[in-house]
Order: C-alpha cells, then structure tokens, then sequence
C-alpha cells in the first residue's frame, strides 16, 4: 500500500484505529479526543475546547497563514470566516462572533465569560440536540448546544475537506501550513 497523502492523514476518520508509533494529524487526534469527550464521559468543558481549537486549526489551513503578531485579530477573522463559510446554515457574522468569544472566554480564561468592545458575553454549554443551538438569553447570556455544535463542526470539515479537493489556491494554503500544523509523531500508544 502506497504512502498516505498529508491530505488522506489529515482528514482521517477519527474512529479508525491509529498506527503507533508514527505520524498522526493534529485534525485527527481533536476529533478522536472529541469524539471520547462527547459520547463516552460526556465532559462538556475539554470537548467545547477541542471543537474550538479545530476551529482555529481549520481557519489557518483556510487562510493559508497564522500570522499573530503584527496583524492583531487576524485569528478571529480566520475564524469566523471559516465558521461563516463552512458551518451548515450559513451561520450569520453574528452567530460567527458568538461563537468567538465562546472561544475567547473558554480557551482564554478558561471560563464562560467574555468582553468585547463593549459588550458582554455569559455562556451555558448544554448537551442536547434542540434548537436553536444558540439561543439568547435576557442579560446577555447564551445556550450553546455543544451536541449540535460539535455536529456542525463535522459538516464544516467535510464541507473543507470537498472544497479542499476542487479548489487550488485552497490546496496551495493547505500545503503552506501542513508542515507545521498538520501531523505529529507519537510513540506511544494514546
């Protein structure tokens, strides 16, 4: 069997079986990790975080750049265009930005709180499948539904994932950025 393609690596399907010691990519390992979080243990706060993290992963493969210094807010913009152009739905710039500060306030501070230009954002992830998955609340205050948010997430991989295959400046940004985010070696088993 020939040589897997960073591509086939890192769209992998995180229910498949890894093979140890060797390279794994880092789009993998998340949503393995997602994955045991979500319907094994139901641990609400790392699965949220994960979810959050491939999104940043997925907005840098997108953009085909990781600049964080001299561009402040080029990583949310990454992010919300991303979750605006491949979540299911088309989510509103809206939604994109509430979405944001969950991550701000989860990834940043480690809580469900989060500030910005002037408005305030207060969080309560729930597990369950109803809708709306973002429902606004009286002070401020937002119902994630992280069981539909880690769905969407899947489709805004797959959607990636397909417009990846068709699209060359999209492949040529993949290539850019897989050296230094798309695989690791592990030798030990997971």
């Amino acid at each position: 069997m020939g040589r897997e393609s960073d591509k086939d690596m890192f769209f992998r399907n995180p229910v498949e079986e890894p093979n140890l010691p060797g390279k794994l990519s880092v789009l993998y390992l998340l949503r393995r990790d997602i994955e045991h979080c979500i319907t094994t243990q139901q641990m609400i706060w790392p699965a949220t975080m994960a979810i959050l993290a491939g999104i940043d992963l997925l907005g840098k493969f997108h953009a085909g750049e990781d600049n964080t210094g001299k561009g402040a807010g080029k990583g949310g913009k990454r992010f919300k265009n991303f979750v605006t152009q491949y979540f299911v739905d088309s989510l509103s710039l809206d939604d994109a930005e509430i979405i944001y500060q969950l991550r701000n306030a989860l990834l940043h501070s480690f809580g469900l709180y989060s500030n910005a230009n002037n408005k305030e954002y207060r969080f309560t992830l729930v597990f369950t499948e109803e809708s709306p998955w973002i429902q606004r609340l009286p002070g401020n205050v937002y119902l994630i539904s992280i069981t539909v948010l880690h769905k969407k997430f899947e489709i805004a991989i797959e959607r990636y994932h397909i417009a990846l295959k068709a699209d060359n400046d999209l492949q040529d940004k993949f290539t850019k950025m897989f050296p230094n985010y798309g695989a690791v070696d592990l030798f030990n088993p997971l």
